[in-house]
């Protein structure tokens, strides 16, 4: 593959699920209001999903690493997520929409992880520059946002999960294009103590769930009430 090819690619998946994300962040709380749900159980399903992050995340890596190859749990992980957001509007109810919502979510979020390391991998193989490439996610999160809120301007929110569920697709998509590029299994998974007890860590950890906390009740609550 050349060097070409491989940046295309990578930047391919980059937009496919950037745009997933432009419309899930902003829009899917107006989904959720739409459903019925007050205030505080869309607070709840927005934390629940950062919840399911914190497990699925070292899960799936763990699983990925397991391996050695990324390509394939990423489509599958695309796959499923893209057909998982078309049963939300099955659900009826908080409790059946936090359950669809931890189902749902846990394909959905442990893509980006692996993708990033598949990417880490492709852009030292191929000497590409990361920001070149992952430039056309952030494009691609400004575009769907912003076509996805014209968009809505006309259309019901109830056509949200498919507008999620058809990028995932573009993503599953993206995925089947990657480069295959493959690392030595892991059979077992290094040390977690080591971190644990690292200030500079601890720290950083503190950091990012104070940077994380600021932005939920933007993004959980920003489109409703602007």
């Amino acid at each position: 593959m050349t060097r070409r090819s491989a940046a295309v690619r990578l930047a391919a998946f980059y937009a496919a699920i950037f745009a997933a994300v432009g419309i899930h962040i902003p829009f899917w709380p107006l989904w959720l209001k739409d459903r019925g749900l007050s205030p505080s159980e869309i607070g709840l399903l927005v934390a629940a999903g950062y919840l399911t992050r914190l497990v699925a995340n070292p899960v799936v890596g763990h699983l990925v690493d397991h391996r050695g190859d990324r390509k394939r749990p990423m489509l599958a992980l695309a796959l499923a997520a893209a057909v998982l957001w078309l049963a939300f509007p099955l659900a009826t109810g908080f409790v059946p929409v936090l359950i669809m919502t931890v189902v749902a979510i846990f394909p959905f979020t442990s893509l980006m992880p692996v993708g990033e390391s598949l990417a880490m991998m492709v852009v030292h193989t191929h000497r590409l520059d990361y920001g070149q490439v992952r430039l056309w996610g952030s494009l691609a999160f400004i575009a769907a946002a912003t076509l996805a809120g014209k968009a809505l301007a006309d259309w019901p929110v109830t056509v949200l999960p498919w507008l999620i569920s058809a990028t995932l697709l573009l993503t599953a998509g993206s995925c089947a294009i990657l480069p295959d590029t493959r690392v030595p299994p892991q059979t077992t998974p290094p040390p977690v103590r080591p971190l644990l007890a690292s200030a500079v860590f601890l720290l950083f950890l503190l950091t990012a769930s104070l940077n994380q906390m600021a932005h939920t009740a933007y993004y959980a609550f920003a489109t409703i009430h602007w």
